[in-house]
């Protein structure tokens, strides 16, 4: 565990960044009956300080005594024994020499507890409650869904990394325009597997918009070795496209990891 990221994590102002998501994915949502910018002009600093009471989150000026090193280092070493958080890297194409730091929460349940006292919160808000109903349901089954579908990354990155150890290379990959949810590379038959990570049961061809974009292939073929799968793992079943993308069911896909 990185003491840099205890640091940041104490010291620093709490924003919900599920809040925070949710606003851009509603504001830019392609269903035009899904579409609201509420939450770009809704103050949210009544919610946030009851979502803070309840999760007992302190601001720095609040913090009643003084953090130092020792502190630091006992809260490190809290966090590794409870297995809450692990830290993987990310890769960049350009090739950058210091590799990006990514934090992955591995307590699903508790992660997912805490955007369901963000909707709570939500519904307790005087002016949020003077919506429709209808507009209450879109922005707080968006919140959910948003973080179910990182919850869901994370848990089949992590359970895919575990599974390899050493036997391949399991990472995020990042262009200066989009990224791949997941690259598995075996080095020594120098080829690698393609993925995109999909909290639905819909197949839209705009989830394998990067996968299977040739300027990115290319990039990846010369970096990390042939692409020869490009694979979507959602909720649905398992079929291949006839451009060659393949949609396989997460469940299988995790399962067959362990057999």
């Amino acid at each position: 565990m990185n003491q840099a990221f205890t640091v940041d994590v104490i010291t620093r102002d709490f924003n919900s960044r599920d809040l925070g998501s949710a606003k851009d994915l509603l504001r830019r949502e392609k269903d035009e009956t899904k579409r609201t910018d509420f939450l770009d002009t809704f103050d949210a600093s009544e919610v946030t300080k009851k979502l803070m009471d309840i999760l007992k989150i302190r601001n720095k000026e609040r913090q009643t005594i003084e953090i130092n090193e020792v502190h630091i280092q006992e809260i490190t070493e809290y966090l590794k024994a409870l297995d809450l958080l692990q830290i993987v890297y990310t890769e960049n194409i350009p090739i950058s020499n210091k590799k990006e730091e990514r934090i992955i929460f591995t307590q699903s349940g508790m992660r997912f507890c805490q955007a369901q006292v963000l909707v709570y919160s939500l519904m307790q808000d005087e002016v949020f409650g003077s919506l429709t109903g209808n507009l209450r349901d879109i922005i707080t089954e968006k919140i959910l869904e948003d973080v179910q579908g990182r919850m869901l990354e994370d848990i089949v990155f992590l359970e895919t990394k575990r599974t390899y150890g050493s036997k391949r290379n399991v990472f995020k990959l990042k262009f200066a325009s989009g990224e791949f949810d997941m690259v598995i590379q075996d080095k020594a038959k120098k080829q690698c597997e393609i993925f995109e990570i999909k909290h639905s049961k819909q197949m839209v061809s705009t989830q394998y918009r990067h996968i299977n974009n040739e300027e990115k292939i290319v990039l990846t073929d010369a970096q990390f070795g042939k692409v020869v799968r490009k694979c979507v793992l959602y909720r649905g079943e398992s079929q291949v496209l006839e451009n060659g993308v393949e949609y396989k069911n997460v469940e299988e896909f995790l399962k067959g990891l362990r057999n």
